[in-house]
């Protein structure tokens, strides 16, 4: 959480000090060589570090890079997915929430060393169950037939923030332990996540995957379920959408976003067939 508050409050602040100062001692270091040799000899403690400096901004451009190739292939594979659904004209087909998840798994993972996963678990309500899981990414980290508790999960924690706190996402920075933190906007209109507030008991370790490997972090958000004329029983179901990661506390600001933006689309897609087409489990269970 002191993590998350750093980037989103300081970070951005001591970096841009910090690149002024790098770019100084390149500067500096660029221009001892005008200065005549027998003048002024340059102590090699000064060399090392113009030569840090030179690896650290070289490092730093590279990040720069793959954020901003991240961001583009994000934005692609939206407008890729939003002009299919605005313009789909066939039925239903399971494959729609499957690509949904697909593509933004991979734009997420451009140039990342985690690897990372998504998935979209049901509840109903009426019938009383626990979160099913209904689809996932084409990884297939997770067993078909997982159950989760519908009132001591982070699924369930993210449905009962989200009623309290729109659009809040609930991240388990590593399941080593059962904390999770909040995150939200301190305005309903802000665009940005900036708050945060620690979430105790939330993450509770389920036997769901293949590879014990696949849920070192894990961020939730609840995705709406509006009524609609194809969905008339929307308030008896409620859905979640999931991302982990390979590694501790990898997923960042991008994610947090992309998540919500994916949450958002699903929700149109869900909003337009009902839920019995994306788990019928859930129907008949």
């Amino acid at each position: 959480m002191q993590k998350y508050r750093f980037l989103t409050g300081s970070a951005d602040k001591i970096a841009s000090v910090v690149i002024a100062i790098m770019l100084g001692v390149e500067f500096t270091g660029a221009s001892i060589h005008f200065v005549p040799e027998h003048k002024y000899k340059v102590p090699i403690a000064a060399i090392v570090t113009f030569f840090l400096t030179a690896l650290a901004m070289i490092w730093h451009h590279s990040h720069l890079h793959a954020k901003v190739e991240r961001y583009r292939i994000l934005l692609s594979s939206l407008m890729v997915l939003l002009e299919e659904q605005l313009m789909r004209r066939t039925s239903w087909s399971a494959e729609i929430p499957k690509t949904i998840l697909d593509s933004f798994v991979s734009a997420l993972g451009h140039h990342r060393k985690a690897a990372l996963n998504a998935s979209i678990l049901c509840c109903s309500l009426k019938r009383d169950s626990p979160f099913i899981m209904c689809v996932q990414d084409s990884g297939g980290y997770f067993h078909t037939a997982v159950r989760i508790d519908a009132t001591d999960s982070v699924a369930a924690k993210a449905v009962k923030q989200s009623e309290a706190v729109p659009r809040s996402l609930v991240y388990v920075p590593t399941t080593k332990y059962t904390g999770a933190v909040l995150i939200s906007t301190d305005k309903p209109n802000q665009k940005v996540y900036q708050r945060t507030d620690r979430i105790d008991s939330a993450y509770t370790f389920v036997d769901s995957s293949y590879d014990w490997n696949a849920l070192h972090c894990l961020l939730c958000i609840n995705i709406p379920l509006p009524a609609s004329a194809t969905f008339p029983d929307a308030a008896e179901y409620r859905a979640v959408l999931c991302l982990g990661g390979t590694r501790p506390d990898c997923l960042g600001t991008i994610e947090f976003a992309a998540a919500r933006v994916a949450a958002a689309l699903l929700s149109l897609v869900i909003s337009q067939e009902g839920i019995k087409n994306l788990c019928p489990d859930l129907i008949t269970s």
